[in-house]
């Protein structure tokens, strides 16, 4: 299937799921729903995966809209924080039969989450997930390589002590050996 015809194909899914966009699926085209001549294709990555609701959630989204601030709370922070503060306060002191009206909510999102889901994986895959954090490569360099191999001398030593006696053997190498230290790391360098 080429993109013009994926695009024809996933608008109508796309228009019965809430937070679905085609615009940037397939090839340019122009208001009469024609391929544009010699246009690239616009194809970028997919829309952003539905997410599921909490009770809290529909909750918040229901009271930040309706929480006035006074002059005296402004000073507090900015609004949004203590719209938030003040609807967080408000979600703590409800009643398990308050709440039930936002956990029925949620579970009906949820029902609706549970088909755009599919629809989106039918789509688009499965949704890649970002890895929390950086992963850094470690670069060696010849005290790091030394250090390693010159670690299993020390086994009685605690790591303080053992980080002393390496420093100073590393200190007492003259500058050919610290050299022939640093080549070795280099080529045994990762990425």
């Amino acid at each position: 299937m080429n993109l013009v015809a994926l695009r024809r194909f996933a608008r109508p899914l796309a228009a019965g799921m809430r937070g679905f966009s085609t615009t940037t699926v397939g090839m340019p085209e122009t208001e009469a729903g024609e391929p544009v001549a010699g246009a690239e294709s616009t194809l970028t990555k997919p829309p952003k995966p539905p997410t599921r609701k909490t009770a809290y959630n529909v909750f918040m989204a229901d009271v930040l809209k309706t929480i006035t601030l006074d002059k005296d709370e402004l000073a507090e922070g900015s609004k949004q924080q203590v719209r938030m503060r003040k609807a967080a306060k408000q979600w703590k002191g409800m009643s398990d039969a308050d709440k039930s009206k936002y956990v029925l909510e949620a579970q009906k999102a949820n029902a609706q989450y549970v088909k755009d889901k599919a629809e989106y994986v039918r789509l688009y895959g499965e949704p890649v997930r970002k890895k929390k954090g950086i992963e850094k490569v470690k670069k060696l360099n010849g005290y790091n390589l030394f250090f390693q191999s010159t670690s299993q001398d020390f086994p009685d030593l605690n790591f303080t002590e053992k980080v002393a006696a390496i420093s100073s053997l590393w200190k007492q190498l003259d500058e050919n050996e610290k050299k022939t230290w640093n080549e070795k790391a280099k080529t045994s360098r990762v990425g």
